[in-house]
Formats: structure tokens, sequence, C-alpha cells
């Protein structure tokens, strides 16, 4: 071997040790395939029809999903069309590598593998941002890059962020757009900066990106938007930077607009109005499109219950409120702090205040996954206290990873029967080795027995060393984070180095 190419070889695994916490994060989401539901399959069926019949409508394929909408004759998707957007050139990119490669494409291997290969292109892609977005957010504010990673790791694993990172929902992709948004925002202010016109534009681009995947995520880069407004007034770049977010919105909006007035006649008729399920038509025909005022019972729930409590499942989201009172208190940083805190409330409260708040077939509240990086950004300002501090965030990161890993690892659309999946669905399954349980697929009305895997039984490991082996790989990448001493305390906006570890 010559000099260098030994060189470029140690420069290279240099980098691999510098971005492991990433490596990781994408190998583990990319290691679970979760099989079909409703609301995945009628994203691939809206990008198969605009990619391959150049229509908007999914009538031909229709029988694989109760999640539809319908006018007339034609049946359509009834998702906001963000997602089924971005899958429609990968999907163009398999079809030519299909005909170029001779693939059977109804075989049930090539089936499989496809949708794998869309999951992972596009909500595990999503995954991997929002978690690289979290930790860079975080350095903005001087938080050390051994908190950071810590508290990074929190998110990618201890989190919905990871269950939603393996399946086509909307929701991890809206939160790799929010958590984007307020990077820019926060990337301005640290800075004392007046946005550029650039900046703007992207801000624009990507917060419009994210209503048309989601249309709740309004709410949130809403909020956001409002600061980032707020910060260009402060600084005199008003017309500037309206100027940018208009020309960065106008693109995602007007394509959103376009298929709109192609599917529906109107570019303000939404799917929502045609679905045919009755009992979403009964719920949404009341409040704003079914969102009324929070419920003791809807809050109970989302947060707490062993049925779909988000501080159930992720314990180490608990740590946020003592981390907003340490953001809070830091008078440099507030104002982002009180952006993320009213992002916090405002996702609570409209997950609780929706009719469906539980998700229907869901691990944990899944309305508020697109708020996540939100709630774990305090944490780091609490992990930064000290050594005991920073222990306490790994505990409970540890915990939750186990509760999250464990849940992925068997079944992410847990059903609504169950008062407490976890010990009903969840470790019972587990005990009897049985994972990936799921058994909807994508490609047929029937239930398979396959519909679902990981990498680790494909290649012959048993039900319970799949789950083990990664497990145990990420405490150990866990581990490569804990501090060895006080972490020192960093003025916002002081210099940090460049990396990613």
């Amino acid at each position: 071997m010559s000099r260098g190419a030994l060189l470029i070889g140690v420069r290279a695994a240099r980098a691999i040790v510098r971005a492991r916490l990433f490596v990781g994060i994408a190998l583990t989401y990319a290691y679970f395939y979760q099989g079909g539901d409703p609301n995945q399959v009628t994203r691939v069926l809206l990008a198969r029809a605009l990619v391959e019949r150049h229509a908007p409508d999914i009538t031909p394929d229709q029988r694989l999903t109760v999640d539809k909408a319908i006018v007339g004759s034609r049946v359509y998707a009834d998702k906001a069309p963000g997602v089924s957007f971005a899958l429609a050139p990968i999907v163009a990119l398999l079809d030519g590598a299909d005909r170029v490669f001779h693939v059977d494409t109804a075989s049930r291997g090539a089936r499989r593998a496809r949708m794998h290969v869309l999951v992972v292109a596009i909500a595990g892609t999503a995954g991997v941002v929002a978690a690289w977005l979290v930790f860079r957010t975080l350095l903005l504010f001087g938080v050390s890059r051994r908190v950071a990673s810590l508290t990074t790791f929190a998110y990618a694993f201890g989190t919905l962020a990871f269950p939603f990172s393996t399946v086509l929902f909307s929701h991890q992709i809206a939160a790799a757009l929010s958590i984007a948004c307020f990077h820019l925002y926060a990337r301005a202010r640290v800075a004392a900066r007046a946005p550029s016109l650039r900046a703007a534009a992207a801000f624009g681009a990507i917060a419009g990106a994210a209503v048309v995947v989601e249309y709740p995520t309004a709410i949130i880069v809403g909020i956001v938007g409002a600061a980032f407004a707020l910060h260009a007034l402060r600084t005199r770049s008003t017309a500037r930077a309206a100027a940018g977010v208009a020309i960065g919105a106008a693109f995602p909006l007007a394509i959103h607009a376009a298929y709109l007035g192609w599917a529906f006649g109107s570019p303000f008729d939404l799917a929502y109005k045609h679905v045919v399920d009755p009992v979403f038509l009964s719920h949404t025909s009341t409040g704003l499109l079914g969102v009324r005022a929070p419920t003791g019972e809807a809050l109970r729930g989302a947060l707490v219950s062993p049925f779909r409590g988000l501080f159930f499942f992720c314990p180490v989201l608990t740590l946020m409120f003592a981390g907003f009172a340490g953001w809070l208190a830091d008078r440099a940083a507030r104002a982002e702090a009180i952006v993320a805190s009213a992002v916090v409330v405002a996702a609570t409260w409209f997950c609780t205040s929706y009719y469906a708040w539980h998700g229907d077939l869901s691990l944990g509240p899944r309305h508020i996954v697109p708020a996540l990086p939100f709630f774990v950004l305090p944490i780091a300002f609490f992990a930064r206290r000290g050594r005991a501090a920073a222990a306490l965030v790994a505990l409970l990161a540890i915990a939750s990873a186990a509760i999250v890993f464990a849940s992925t690892a068997v079944l992410v659309q847990l059903p609504t029967g169950e008062p407490n999946p976890l010990y009903d669905i969840v470790w019972p399954a587990l005990a009897r080795g049985e994972v990936a349980i799921n058994r909807m697929d994508p490609y047929a009305s029937v239930l398979h027995g396959d519909a679902a895997y990981n990498l680790g039984t494909l290649v012959g490991l048993g039900a319970r060393a799949s789950v083990v082996a990664p497990f145990a790989a990420i405490v150990a990448l866990l581990a490569s984070y804990l501090p060895a001493r006080r972490a020192a305390s960093i003025a916002p906006g002081a210099p940090v180095a460049e990396g990613a570890s």
C-alpha cells in the first residue's frame, strides 16, 4: 500500500471516529424495517402514481390502504402530499434501476427491499439530519461537544424520533424541517447579525416544505418564524428578510397548490375534506378539523400513561423541565429558550386537543414527534451542570433507549386496544423470542408473517440476538461521550471547534 493511500485511509478512519455518533444513528435506523400500514402505504401509492401513471389519484391500488379520499369515481391519498413529493424521484430512480438490472419487481424480496430503501432514504435520513441539527444548534449556544453529543444521543435513541425514523410517516421529516428553521433563527441571533437574503430564503423554503409535509407543523414554524421576524426587525432588515422568506416559501407552496388544483380542482381544497373514514369525518366536522380544547384524558394519556405517555416511553424527557429552568436563566440565550418553550407548549396543546391524540396505530403520541427536538434541547443545559447531572442524563437516556429500542424492534404500530402495550405486547414478545411482529404488508391487502424484519434476522441471527447486539453497540457508543470531568460553561456565541464527534 502506498503512503498516500495509507494517509487517506487514516484520515477516513479519523473522520468516521469523529462522526461515530451519526454513523451509529444512521446504521441503527436502517437496521429496522417495519412492514406496512395504511399511513405509509398511501404516501407510497401517491408517489408511484405521480411517477408511473403521471396522475394525482391512487385509484388502481386503493384497495391497499384505508387512508384515502374519494372525489367522484377517483380515489386519492388523504395525507399532506409533501412526503410523496420527496419519494417521487427515488421511486423514479428505483424504477430505472429495475429496468436496467432486469429485477423481478413482482418478487417478494424485491418489493420488501424497495420499500426498505424508500423508508431509509426519507425517514431515516430525516432522523439523522434532525439529530445533527440538534447537535449543531447546541454548539451555537456554547454547549460543550461532549454534552451536545450526549444530548443528541438521548434524542436519537431515547425518544420517539427513533421509531418514527423507521417508518414513512410524516412526523420525523417534519421534525427535521422544524429544527432546521430554529437552527437558522438561532444562528442569526447568536451571531447578532441581520439575516441575509439567502438565509431568509432558506428559512422560507424549509418552513414551506414543513407545512406541505405535515399541515400542523405550521404551528411550530409559525412560532419560530415570528421570532425570526422579530430578530429581523431588531436588526433593521425586515424588508430583506420578508422578501427572502416569501421567495423561499413560494416554491414548495406553489407545488402544493398546483397538486391540489390538479387533483381536486382548487388550490385550497385539501384531501382531508374528502376522507371516506366515517369516524374521521364525524370528529373533524367539529372544532378546527377535529382540534378543540385539551382534555384531562388526553393530557394524561399523551404524557404519562402507559398507553401512549411520552414521559412513560421516554423518561429522559422529564429532565426537560430542569433544563428549561437553566436555559431561561441564561440571559444571553433566553430568547431562544422562550421560543423553544413556546413550541413545546403549542405542540402539547395541539396533540392533546386533537380527537386522535393517541395516534391510533402508534408508539407514543406521534403528533408530538415534529416538536421533539425542542423537548430535548433544554436537557443539555441540565447536563452541563456537572458530572452528576450528565450521569443522570446518561442513565435516563439508556432507560429510554431500552424502552424505545425494544418497542421499535417488536412493533411500532401499537394497537389502541391494549392499555399498557409495553408490558402486554413488547416485553412478552421479546420474552418469547419474537421481533418484527407487524403483519401488514405494503404490497398486499392480506397479512404476511414476514411483512417486517430487521437486518440481523435476515443474516441468520436469532430474534433476541438481533436486538441485543445493536443495543449493546449503542450503549458502547454512549459510553464514549460520558464526561470525565465537569463540563465547562462557555458563553453563548463563543467560537467552537468544527466536527461531529
